[in-house]
């Protein structure tokens, strides 16, 4: 029965959706609200206005229902009620942390893909750019800007649809999240409206919004931002493309590009209108296990606000109201991957192979709850002999898992020959084709030396070996 029962836990692991556990139990991301009344009891048999406020700093609000109030997206409206009523307020804080790695160019020409071509002496043209903390700089039309270090300047590209700044980044489903980018004009003067840049945004192939015409001069930076929820996406690919291909004067910077998460945050207040006199509240919390909740001859199976009349002889003698919060039982799955030879070791796990694992405990309502974790074991193999015959099998020096593990998102692959003369080089292996192909460097049979060097947040590697070409 034990097993069956383990079983059982473990689909709903792997096949449940989020309820928000991250709010309760880890400790990171978190973030809270409180509507400042308490629960409201009115005396009346008439309408009444009540000013609904709570504590401030929320990106954006929500109350539900929006029946009654001044303004259902704001922090303080004004309530109009005249029976008992729930309401509900939502709101959303902006996690710091940018998920984009050199969203603001700081570390250089580095992290990201593009489609143009990045500049390093002679004229700057159509589909160039470079990273530079002074546009004036890179070419002496360009307006000597500054934003308080490094950004990408750009000369748009004749070719529609060419994307300059492209990353992948890892999120999580069902969470809002806010993309946003910086831009100016490079231009000294005022120019015709068909020479401005106009960028377009894309997460996962769906475009944001409309078109950002950038025509604003002078180093007046223009932010740009846009909401974005993950749905089940589990990654995030931000794509970066000017629509403008008018070669003159279509040139442009661009800082910051941010991908950051909301962290949601929920509070209730209750408005109750009481017919006759109340003579006490009793608040009750139980667990979502616990119901039905008995209270004397009463039955309750949900959270919310109830009268219970003591009564004598069917005269009712005294009412109660009765507060009931049924807190839930939750359960969560939390997606992680760590390099071989480390171990996840965070909330309470300690796990060092590809698995699905239970944790359970008692949240911070005291409810029984179960977190489940979701591991990966990334790990990279190197071949040692590479068949170039054009048969598509082992034609080309291919690392095991690098790109169906997304092992190394910073990668960088060299290839000598046994002369020590460098043949191959490549940054950022995304696709099969990247990886080095001795066909296409006409390399003939024999002993090559490789070089490849890869970056992770839990792991970086430098890894040399031996290669042997056999046709």
């Amino acid at each position: 029965m034990r097993r069956i029962r383990l079983f059982i836990i473990l689909i709903l692991c792997i096949s449940i959706k989020s309820y928000g556990l991250n709010n309760l139990y880890i400790d990171n991301d978190t973030c809270s609200v409180n509507i400042q009344q308490n629960d409201t009891i009115i005396f009346s048999n008439d309408s009444v206005q009540i000013q609904l406020s709570i504590t401030t700093g929320a990106d954006s609000v929500r109350w539900v229902p929006s029946t009654g109030l001044s303004n259902d997206t704001i922090p303080n409206p004004i309530a109009t009620v005249n029976n008992t009523t729930q309401y509900t307020v939502e709101v959303y804080y902006l996690i710091d942390s940018n998920l984009v790695y050199n969203g603001d160019f700081e570390l250089g020409n580095t992290g990201f893909l593009t489609q143009y071509t990045n500049w390093t002496s002679g004229g700057f043209i159509f589909g160039n750019y470079s990273i530079t903390d002074d546009a004036n700089t890179v070419s002496g039309g360009f307006t000597p800007c500054n934003n308080g270090g490094k950004y990408m300047v750009l000369d748009g590209m004749e070719t529609p649809n060419k994307y300059f700044f492209q990353s992948t980044v890892n999120v999580e489903p069902n969470t809002l999240y806010e993309f946003s980018v910086q831009s100016v004009f490079l231009a000294f003067t005022e120019l015709d409206y068909s020479y401005y840049p106009r960028l377009k945004y894309y997460i996962n192939n769906q475009q944001l919004g409309g078109i950002d015409t950038i025509s604003n001069y002078n180093c007046d930076w223009h932010t740009f931002k846009y909401k974005w929820y993950s749905g089940t996406n589990s990654t995030a690919t931000v794509k970066v493309v000017d629509d403008n291909t008018d070669g003159g004067g279509n040139d442009f910077a661009v800082d910051n590009i941010l991908l950051k998460k909301f962290c949601k945050a929920t509070d209730t207040i209750n408005i109750i209108f009481a017919p006759q006199t109340i003579i006490d509240t009793i608040d009750i919390t139980i667990c979502e296990n616990e119901l039905p909740y008995s209270y004397y001859d009463s039955v309750f199976n949900q959270s919310g606000i109830y009268f219970y009349n003591f009564s004598t002889n069917n005269n009712v003698d005294s009412t109660y109201i009765i507060h009931l919060i049924v807190n839930e039982s939750y359960i969560d799955t939390l997606h992680a991957d760590i390099y071989y030879g480390n171990v996840y070791n965070k909330y309470g796990f300690n796990e060092s192979a590809t698995g699905v694992y239970i944790h359970t405990f008692q949240d911070v309502n005291g409810c029984d709850s179960i977190l489940c974790l979701d591991l990966q074991v990334d790990r990279i193999l190197f071949p040692n002999v590479i068949t170039p015959n054009g048969d598509n099998i082992n034609d080309v020096f291919e690392i095991h898992n690098l790109i169906e593990q997304n092992a190394f998102t910073d990668n960088e692959l060299i290839i000598y020959n046994r002369n020590g003369k460098l043949i191959y080089s490549f940054k950022n292996i995304r696709k099969k084709e990247d990886f080095w192909s001795p066909a296409q460097t006409n390399s003939p049979t024999g002993t090559y030396f490789y070089r490849f060097i890869g970056k992770r947040y839990d792991k970086t590697i430098d890894t040399k070996g031996i290669i042997e070409v056999l046709k």
